[in-house]
């Protein structure tokens, strides 16, 4: 395809009168454009100035990342984002090619590694188990309840016998950097992001129910069982459901709670001092909750499971916001040397396996901000 009919097809992507043929061209040409590696000048200043003006931002896609995961941000996103995230992998092989990062200098000598698999166990006599050092295999064996390590790193419970007066109170616990995936007794399956930490039952019917308390961000599959309610415990609200999946985002120190359905149906209540609001939630719903208060909204779900995928997504989300996940999985301390930064919008995607100069270097160079790395502690300037 000729630059100028790519630049036509930009900038009709930006008025949103693009063709489906005209798209599927535009999407062609940039999957050619990967391959090849070869930058446009004039395409990258065409796109540099579209971001000047709309103060728009994208990450770079990682070759780590599926190219799936890509273009599912492309597909629900119509614009001058689109635009943007469609070539922003260019100018940063362009860039790459052509200027030094101060960024990736100062990370030469003392590089940060991405997170990556582990987790405690706190057992019910408070014993503490570190998963990261336990080999495959048999954890513990109390109780009629077994619990296991299997080889691809998920902790897993199976019980022998049914004694309910066994039970005991399990906490499987993450810290910055670390994620964890757990099966509980109920066969429920639970991916836990970085600095989160759920506690459940060993014997996982209590009072008629299975309940769960999570600190932080996890997602579930919850196991059908038409007779026992599932619950998920967080600060104060709760989420009821029979057998789905969702995902819950309750970090502490976050102005708000989200709740996001992924698949089935769920009643989430809320609770603010003597007052209490409930709303029913269906996939591709997000719920969030402020002071007692539920705001849903229509949301492209798998967008916010991208962490168990293992990429970062950000979608027109503000600087502060982005950081925050950034410093969880580095596990580093960020400071906004300029706190009108925070408000910075910024969109797309990138493996969380990178290195963190990677991907301080792509934000410095794309231009939101400029890094300054004084071992754990990030200083967000000004460019």
């Amino acid at each position: 395809m000729r630059r100028a009919t790519g630049e036509q097809l930009l900038k009709k992507l930006k008025e949103g009168t693009i063709t489906t043929e005209e798209r599927t061209l535009l999407e062609a040409w940039y999957d050619h454009y990967i391959e090849t590696a070869q930058p446009f000048d004039d395409i990258t200043a065409f796109v540099n100035d579209m971001n000047k003006l709309d103060k728009a931002f994208s990450f770079a896609p990682s070759p780590n990342v599926p190219k799936t995961a890509f273009y599912r941000l492309n597909s629900f996103r119509i614009g001058l984002a689109a635009a943007i995230v469609l070539l922003v992998f260019g100018i940063y092989l362009f860039n790459q090619r052509q200027v030094p990062s101060t960024t990736a200098d100062q990370l030469t000598h003392n590089e940060i590694s991405p997170g990556g698999q582990g987790a405690t166990l706190t057992l019910g006599n408070g014993q503490k188990v570190n998963l990261n050092t336990i080999k495959s295999g048999n954890i513990s064996m109390e109780a009629g309840i077994k619990i296991t390590k299997t080889q691809d790193g998920q902790l897993t419970y199976t019980l022998q016998e049914t004694d309910q007066g066994h039970n005991e109170s399990h906490t499987l616990s993450t810290a910055n950097g670390e994620t964890f995936a757990l099966i509980l007794p109920d066969k429920s399956k639970v991916w836990l992001n970085a600095a989160s930490s759920l506690t459940y039952n060993t014997v996982p019917v209590q009072q008629g129910l299975r309940r769960v308390t999570l600190t932080g961000e996890a997602y579930f599959e919850v196991a059908k069982d038409g007779k026992h309610s599932f619950i998920v415990v967080s600060k104060n609200q709760q989420v009821e459901v029979l057998g789905t999946s969702f995902n819950i985002n309750a970090y502490p120190g976050g102005s708000s709670l989200q709740t996001t359905l992924i698949e089935g149906s769920v009643k989430l209540s809320a609770y603010h001092g003597n007052t209490s609001h409930t709303k029913i939630l269906i996939p591709n719903q997000q719920a969030s909750v402020q002071q007692g208060k539920i705001q849903v909204q229509e949301i492209v779900a798998s967008d916010v499971i991208a962490w168990k995928e293992g990429y970062f997504l950000f979608s027109s989300e503000n600087l502060e916001s982005v950081m925050e996940k950034i410093a969880r999985w580095y596990n580093v301390h960020i400071v906004f040397d300029n706190p009108a930064l925070k408000k910075e919008t910024m969109l797309g995607t990138m493996s969380r396996h990178e290195q963190l100069s990677k991907v301080l270097d792509i934000m410095e160079r794309i231009g939101i901000a400029k890094f300054e790395v004084k071992g754990r502690v990030i200083h967000v300037r000004n460019k």
